[in-house]
């Protein structure tokens, strides 16, 4: 009897061993039929990409139009919709190629533009070549042209065959020194920017009773930067009460930033802004 019942148990144990592979196996084959019906379903028909290319093309989104038709035309060549479709694509070219006409036309328009800005704004620039450099500097024409005068003012040099560049440059002309050692500028009452000197960065000179003291710095136009040396110039021009604080080794002096020397400040910045959009 003990034989007999331990027999009927490993028949038990044999037969639910058989039967698992094959009920896998038939959840592995349905889950595939499955998922080729799934594929099947969501392939769209030559129908489908047609309408969908249609309603981008009414929506003017061309390019993903001729996506459509692109996929139509490899997937379903024998389709009846092809003919639509090429059709379609023929119109969808013929847009883009108004399209890009309208951008080359815009963009002609800007250079005419810029060209325009850039001979008004020069005819107010005092212009100096160095052929041996190759570069060529413009100065507001109400700019000093002199060391020995006092000058608060911006200039460019440019090269031709890449950006323009600009520079700052304070002039202070007394007859005591001061041994400038910083400068700040105040824009309506507030502090907005100061220029910390090094030892050679302020050059000096002298002469018929008179001394003069000078610095000439790069522009800093750090993108990155809270503030940036455009920030500072347009907040002078636009400023009404303009300050500039030279700070020597003993004494100090404040100076007052006039309306012509703001004047001078924009007109550099249209010809910068000229050059810069005719080139690039």
């Amino acid at each position: 009897m003990k034989r007999l019942l331990h027999l009927i148990l490993i028949l038990m144990f044999l037969f639910s061993s058989c039967g698992k592979p094959n009920k896998e196996k038939n959840s592995e084959k349905q889950t595939k039929e499955e998922l080729e019906v799934q594929l099947k379903t969501e392939q769209p028909t030559a129908e489908k990409l047609l309408s969908n290319a249609n309603t981008f093309f009414s929506n003017k989104k061309f390019e993903e139009s001729k996506k459509e038709i692109r996929i139509l035309l490899n997937k379903y060549p024998a389709s009846n919709e092809v003919y639509e479709a090429k059709t379609l694509l023929d119109k969808a070219d013929v847009e883009l190629d108004k399209i890009k006409k309208e951008e080359e036309k815009t963009i002609e328009e800007q250079k005419k533009k810029n060209k325009i800005l850039i001979e008004q704004a020069i005819k107010k620039m005092r212009i100096k070549v160095d052929k041996l450099e190759d570069i060529t500097w413009y100065h507001d024409k109400t700019s000093p042209q002199y060391t020995n005068y006092n000058g608060f003012f911006i200039y460019i040099g440019d090269r031709g065959y890449n950006y323009p560049t600009l520079r700052l440059r304070i002039q202070y002309k007394d007859s005591k020194w001061l041994f400038i050692q910083k400068y700040i500028i105040y824009v309506d009452g507030l502090k907005y920017k100061t220029i910390e000197t090094e030892y050679g960065d302020v050059q000096r000179d002298n002469g018929s009773g008179g001394v003069w003291e000078w610095i000439d710095i790069p522009f800093n136009n750090d993108s990155q930067a809270t503030v940036n040396d455009f920030d500072i110039i347009r907040a002078i021009i636009d400023g009404k009460d303009v300050k500039l604080k030279l700070i020597g080794k003993q004494y100090s002096k404040v100076k007052t930033i006039t309306q012509t020397q703001k004047n001078a400040l924009k007109n550099v910045l249209d010809v910068y802004k000229a050059l810069k959009g005719e080139k690039y």
